[in-house]
């Protein structure tokens, strides 16, 4: 059922006037879907090019407001897909050149091995390093830690998260010096 363009023409001014004189809306419909000025003004354009071309599948008695903003989600939702399909890609300039990004240096700890660990132990007093001990090397969880020492979750949270880093300076470079350099 297809309107005759010829019946848009009598009602309101012709079919792109009234198009036109929904710009407004759809820019502010594309701003909420896009939130970048110049994207909504695209979408909102690329909507009424669509329906200006596609006037013949518009009926008679239908909002043209509704079709026009079901034109402008359907563009937006293609346009989302799209993006997800296809890679990221920056173009550059005839100048511009293509250089790799040096590479971030490891981190201190990567190159820790099993036996610095426990070396950087013993300088941890008995109760954080059997907590320690025992979520690391025997990856138990902190709840089965708290029921095999007899003491709180809470205490052994605050073991494992706090006392080596607030207490034995791991992390500040002053416990590697403090077994015989080693780590």
């Amino acid at each position: 059922m297809a309107m005759d363009v010829s019946e848009n023409d009598n009602q309101n001014g012709t079919f792109g006037e009234r198009v036109a004189d929904l710009y407004p809306q759809l820019l502010r419909l594309a701003m909420r879907y896009c939130r970048h000025r110049a994207d909504a003004h695209d979408l909102a354009q690329d909507a009424v090019e669509r329906a200006l071309r596609n006037q013949e599948l518009f009926r008679s008695g239908e909002r043209p407001d509704r079709w026009m903003f079901t034109i402008l989600r359907r563009i937006f939702l293609d346009e989302c897909r799209a993006r997800r399909r296809r890679p990221r890609v920056s173009l550059l300039d005839e100048h511009d050149t293509l250089v790799a990004a040096e590479p971030e240096p490891p981190c201190a700890w990567e190159s820790f091995s099993t036996e610095d660990v426990r070396r950087a132990l013993l300088c941890v007093d008995r109760a954080g390093r059997e907590v320690f001990s025992m979520f690391v090397f025997q990856k138990l969880a902190q709840k089965e830690i708290a029921r095999q020492l007899s003491i709180p979750q809470k205490t052994v949270s605050t073991i494992r998260a706090g006392r080596l880093s607030r207490n034995h300076g791991v992390g500040d470079g002053t416990l590697s010096s403090s077994v015989d350099g080693s780590l």
